[in-house]
């Protein structure tokens, strides 16, 4: 499979709220956060779902797409792979896996039809269905280091420069 080339994350319910799960989760699957560049915005919300991107040290990017108007949950992650797409949708209750495939959709192209769905066993609370099952599924790990203070710590760093870099309009490097 390969690094990941590129993520996107929607999410709703403020930055705090769902994004600081979403940005939990990414650390835990990519590792440390070292740029954020956020949309320029203020914002009459006392939690804003911002927009971004994030840049982690092995220089993959996620852009956040900060979405406050949606009246459904919503935090959906899609991890781009050169050879495959995975789709997490609400923080991890079902993993979509895409794989290419000639042909399936339009005749002489290569496109991404789904190959198969895992959905949590019962219903997603404080995403810890989704804290366990996601890396054993994108990674096979048996295993999963669950937050920590000082995990915890790094992610309120990241929140932190998301809001400078969105009241700024320019990069935060961390």
């Amino acid at each position: 499979m390969g690094p990941p080339a590129f993520v996107q994350v929607a999410y709703r319910k403020g930055l705090m709220n769902y994004g600081s799960h979403t940005v939990d989760l990414l650390q835990l699957f990519f590792g440390t956060v070292t740029r954020v560049e956020a949309e320029k915005r203020r914002s009459a919300l006392l939690d804003p779902s911002y927009s971004a991107t994030l840049t982690f040290a092995s220089g993959l990017q996620a852009r956040l797409s900060g979405v406050d108007d949606a009246r459904y949950e919503l935090m959906d992650i899609e991890i781009f792979y050169s050879d495959c797409k995975y789709r997490l949708a609400l923080g991890g209750f079902s993993v979509e896996r895409f794989q290419p495939a000639r042909g399936t959709a339009i005749s002489g192209y290569v496109t991404l039809p789904q190959s198969g769905t895992t959905v949590a066993r019962g219903p997603v609370s404080g995403l810890a269905e989704a804290y366990r099952e996601i890396p054993r599924i994108l990674r096979g790990a048996s295993r999963v280091d669950y937050a920590t203070a000082s995990s915890a710590v790094g992610v309120h760093r990241v929140l932190h420069a998301i809001r400078v870099s969105a009241r700024s309009g320019r990069a935060v490097a961390l």
